[in-house]
């Protein structure tokens, strides 16, 4: 009963809680019945790595993935929400593992969720969708911040229809300003020092001075002139599209795929 009341400020939450117990289940049975008159409470027989498979198994089934790619600044995250105002479905990595997935993607200190957590969050809520109708997904690499990407998922990713988000550099910069200009110039700063090996010194130092004077304008476009050069930008260069689309106007693009691929 001691470990009970131990963890009552853990189980009393407005939201559902889900009990593993990894042993003969007694721990979540006796906090499930002390519990039951004030909380919605469920229990999993088969433990964590049991609901691990299931998820594995989730993540294997065929689905009909739309994978957008671009460059650092086309809008991918912004047609997503738009999608989703449509009656899409959606799959948002980033807003899942509440990371932006590049060297400032945690911009406003949001906590990322556990690695099971992130999982469990991705399965649930593919299970709920219509595997014959189109998901679309921003492409990522294999990590988020501190979560990485199920393999099993990203293989499913790779034989998905692939669009090709494109924007000027000019244009795209300007979007990355609105996007980030102001919410957190610490944690940009901190992102560019841990570019610096790679963009050498000086011109980590110059990006810093610039972002001290609020100079966001040329700090987003050193960053892209960075970005642009990546690995992952020359991979993407190499793919076969299904469909190239400039997003100067977000609505046109959301109103293409929607036609195109639902």
């Amino acid at each position: 009963m001691d470990r009970i009341q131990a963890i009552h400020h853990e189980i009393i939450s407005p939201k559902p809680v889900l009990l593993f117990d990894v042993r003969n289940g007694l721990i979540a049975q006796a906090v499930w019945q002390h519990f039951r008159p004030l909380q919605q409470i469920f229990i999993y027989r088969n433990g964590i790595d049991g609901l691990l498979q299931e998820a594995e198994e989730i993540f294997k089934r065929k689905q009909n993935f739309i994978i957008l790619y671009g460059k650092t600044g086309v809008g991918k995250s912004a047609i997503l929400e738009l999608l989703r105002k449509n009656n899409q479905q959606v799959l948002h990595l980033e807003e899942i593992a509440n990371h932006r997935g590049s060297t400032f993607g945690n911009l406003k200190n949001k906590t990322q969720p556990s690695q099971e957590s992130f999982i469990f969050q991705l399965a649930h809520q593919i299970a709920q969708y219509d595997p014959n109708r189109a998901i679309f997904v921003e492409s990522e690499k294999y990590s988020l911040g501190k979560n990485l990407i199920p393999f099993s998922l990203l293989e499913n990713f790779s034989n998905g229809k692939k669009v090709n988000l494109q924007l000027s550099k000019k244009a795209r910069v300007q979007r990355l300003v609105k996007d980030y200009a102001g919410i957190n110039d610490k944690e940009i700063e901190s992102g560019i020092e841990k570019l610096k090996f790679r963009i050498g010194p000086e011109k980590a130092e110059e990006l810093k001075r610039e972002l001290s004077k609020k100079n966001y304008e040329f700090t987003m476009a050193g960053l892209l002139e960075y970005f642009d050069q990546s690995e992952t930008y020359q991979k993407n260069a190499t793919l076969s599209f299904d469909l190239n689309l400039e997003t100067k106007n977000l609505d046109t693009v959301v109103s293409q795929l929607i036609e195109k691929f639902s």
